[in-house]
């Protein structure tokens, strides 16, 4: 979902990704990302409870409206 949701932002907004990260490894590209300013939570952090909290509180802050949709629905699915 989130390549997806990446990929249709990017056509949305009428934007051609230029540039692939081409180091050799995890380590290096994270430090490639972090000098152009791009940032990637990669394998299973991002599942660790403080940073799902984090980007919890980011998008209920950004997308109010849409955070709670969403919610509502995990909610009534039984998911959330």
């Amino acid at each position: 979902m989130e390549q997806y949701n990446l990929a249709a932002l990017l056509h949305h907004k009428n934007i051609k990704p230029t540039l692939l990260l081409w180091k050799k490894n995890l380590f290096e590209n994270s430090q490639l990302a972090d000098r152009i300013g791009y940032t990637h939570i990669a394998g299973q952090k991002k599942y660790r409870i403080d940073i799902v909290q984090e980007i919890e509180n980011r998008l209920s802050k950004l997308f109010p409206y849409w955070y709670k949709e969403v919610k509502n629905a995990l909610e009534k699915e039984g998911i959330a």
